[in-house]
């Protein structure tokens, strides 16, 4: 076998070795245990849904191309700044969005069934039943819910509103079973939905933009690095 190959492939194993452990860490890899940062969604859906973006700049030279995203992130900011600020002044605390599915939540509500398990931890079951194909069949959620819950086990669950359907979790929205249990308790289900979602915090979001005119090439400071030049075999003939 190649030598080269050998080395690469030892070098495989070392790597697999260090990173072996990675399922023990699922912080790391699942959106449900990264603390609401949403690293996946950032740097996948989220990089790829700007490629209809840029289909008209796709040829431009590469100085052309960055100066045509800086433009646009600078639109994007100010129009979505306006917007945070016109739903801020509208009053209410969480945008029409977030209230209309809360509304829908709490009308399919009605049907599922709480049970209270232990109030001072703040354990419930939501028993939803399941009527297309199976009618006597019934879904059993479990639901930690409680406004000022510190859990003892550190085996708990420590969010404030945590169901088994792990939506809440996720999107930090109230899920199906949550809306239930608030109902079942008397509860503002508008508490437990999460601040990221607040008009105040939309406001700061798109508020973080320090944009500022660039100047001129003339201006810029001078560049003193390694200057690279294409690969010409690499570059093909036209027609």
């Amino acid at each position: 076998m190649n030598p080269k190959a050998i080395d690469y492939l030892e070098k495989c194993g070392k790597e697999n070795e260090t990173y072996g452990n990675e399922q023990w860490k699922p912080e790391r890899w699942a959106q449900t245990y990264d603390g609401g940062y949403r690293w996946g969604i950032m740097t996948s859906n989220g990089s790829e849904s700007l490629n209809s973006r840029y289909k008209a700049e796709r040829r431009l030279p590469v100085v052309g191309l960055v100066e045509d995203t800086w433009y646009k992130t600078v639109k994007w900011f100010n129009e979505r700044k306006q917007i945070a600020l016109a739903r801020q002044a509208e009053g209410e605390r969480w945008p029409k969005e977030i209230q209309l599915k809360l509304m829908k939540h709490t009308l399919k509500a009605a049907a599922i069934n709480v049970i209270t398990v232990d109030i001072e931890r703040g354990e419930f079951e939501a028993q939803v039943p399941f009527e297309k194909n199976n009618p006597g069949v019934i879904w059993k959620y479990q639901v930690f819910l409680k406004r000022d819950y510190q859990p003892r086990d550190p085996q708990l669950p420590s969010r404030r509103a945590w169901c088994k359907c792990r939506k809440p979790q996720l999107i930090g929205i109230p899920c199906l079973h949550v809306v239930a249990v608030c109902g079942h308790c008397r509860w503002d289900v508008s508490d437990f939905v999460d601040e990221r979602y607040s008009k105040e915090n939309m406001v700061k979001i798109w508020s973080t933009g320090d944009f500022h005119c660039y100047e001129d090439e003339d201006k810029s400071p001078r560049y003193d690095g390694p200057v690279i030049y294409p690969d010409k075999t690499m570059i093909n003939r036209g027609r």
